[in-house]
């Protein structure tokens, strides 16, 4: 995995995205993560204290002073929602991170609340069982063969491109 990637990781909750999002960056030096529900190792983690957009921003704006890191998102529909505008550090991340060599993963159980742009800017996109309607129609808009997630077994994905 390059450093400067964006990486999408989406599925339904217990299903492995935390497992595949831990093995993908292992061998990562600079990592932080952004952990609203304190599930990762605080070392390399950041737990909100307000839980809020501006507080997200906040932690973004130090991503991109900082560069050369891998940020990565957990709840990640929480903070790049689909129809509604990003904040600006958040948007420098994803549309010019890779010019300070800032990698992105965002990961998230509600694919179709996720905001376009980086799903589309993704190098890779890993899917497990999804099974909701509207996510199955917002992946068919980029991977037209997007309904096999619906297929899954718990703990398989699926990886496009």
């Amino acid at each position: 995995m390059k450093s400067d990637e964006i990486i999408i990781i989406a599925g339904q909750r217990g299903c492995g995205k935390t497992t595949l999002g831990m093995q993908l960056i292992a061998g990562l030096k600079r990592v932080l993560i952004y952990d609203p529900q304190s599930e990762y190792d605080p070392k390399h983690s950041y737990r909100p204290q307000t839980d809020t957009i501006r507080e997200f921003e906040n932690v973004c704006a130090y991503v991109w002073q900082k560069g050369n890191i891998f940020f990565v998102v957990d709840e990640a529909e929480r903070y790049y929602r689909n129809n509604v505008p990003m904040g600006i550090n958040a948007h420098k991340i994803v549309n010019s991170g890779r010019h300070r060599n800032i990698g992105l993963m965002l990961i998230t159980r509600r694919l179709s609340e996720l905001h376009k742009t980086p799903f589309s800017l993704a190098s890779r996109v890993f899917l497990f069982h999804l099974f909701i309607p509207n996510d199955i129609s917002y992946i068919k808009e980029f991977y037209p063969a997007g309904e096999k997630v619906s297929e899954l077994s718990k703990f398989q994905y699926i990886t496009f491109p």
